[in-house]
């Protein structure tokens, strides 16, 4: 006698419906450059050529500071910024902006309050600024309401575990809600 588990045969099923939305990629967005924020930054899961030589580190952090480790890693790498500013009490990821991009330079500032760090790329004129734990607390959740109704906050990206908002000179106001499926 066959026993099937039907929650299984459900899950695999989704997993290939999504699979096969992702490869086809029916992700509803029309602008290149959004589409290529969110494939190589906010939802890119291959591993990345420094994830090996800071395994050490990712493995002492607890989980939500790893996906923000991974998170600053990636959107280095993704910015080829000239200056990154971190506060002081994030100083632990230095080492994953370090090595997404070897020519930015780590300031560390004094804390600010709700643990903001920016990404300035002077050559393309964009600047990244970076929320972590958006949902964590009441004024976390508030201060990025305001910041993404900023007007210089031109694309806005809302990850559930941290915020993400690009200034680009001339480009239209967007915020997209990226929902991990």
């Amino acid at each position: 006698m066959i026993v099937v588990h039907k929650p299984m045969i459900y899950h695999r099923l989704r997993r290939i419906f999504v699979w096969t939305r992702t490869f086809i990629g029916d992700n509803c967005i029309q602008s290149p450059n959004v589409y290529r924020f969110i494939n190589d930054v906010a939802s890119n899961r291959t591993p990345f050529y420094a994830y090996h030589d800071l395994h050490d580190i990712l493995n002492a952090m607890p989980r939500s500071d790893r996906k923000i480790a991974k998170l600053l890693l990636r959107l280095a790498n993704y910015m080829q910024a000239e200056h990154a500013t971190l506060p002081r009490n994030m100083v632990h990821y230095t080492p994953f902006i370090e090595r997404g991009c070897l020519k930015t330079t780590v300031i560390i500032t004094d804390p600010f309050l709700l643990g903001l760090c920016t990404f300035e790329n002077s050559d393309k004129n964009i600047t990244a600024l970076i929320q972590p734990k958006i949902y964590s607390a009441t004024p976390a959740l508030q201060a990025w309401r305001n910041l993404s109704a900023r007007p210089e906050a031109t694309l806005t990206f809302d990850l559930g575990y941290a915020g993400v908002i690009l200034t680009i000179p001339n480009y239209p106001k967007q915020h997209y809600i990226i929902i991990k499926t």
